[in-house]
């Protein structure tokens, strides 16, 4: 579709519940205390936060 019929506002609510499935992802995996979900669910955050500009807390996380 050319872009003048792209729905933008659903494209970006769509990305944006993609990061709170990440962050419910995490919360679940930390109430669980399941360590091992908890490490596979920091690599997604890792580019979160790289793509965001926060790299102390990237680093952090490596």
């Amino acid at each position: 579709k050319p872009e003048s019929e792209r729905d933008q506002q659903f494209k970006n609510q769509a990305l944006q519940n993609c990061d709170y499935l990440l962050y419910v992802d995490l919360c679940n995996a930390i109430n669980v205390g399941d360590i091992g979900w908890v490490e596979a669910s920091f690599l997604h955050w890792i580019y979160v936060f790289r793509a965001t500009g926060k790299h102390k807390y990237e680093i952090e996380i490596l």
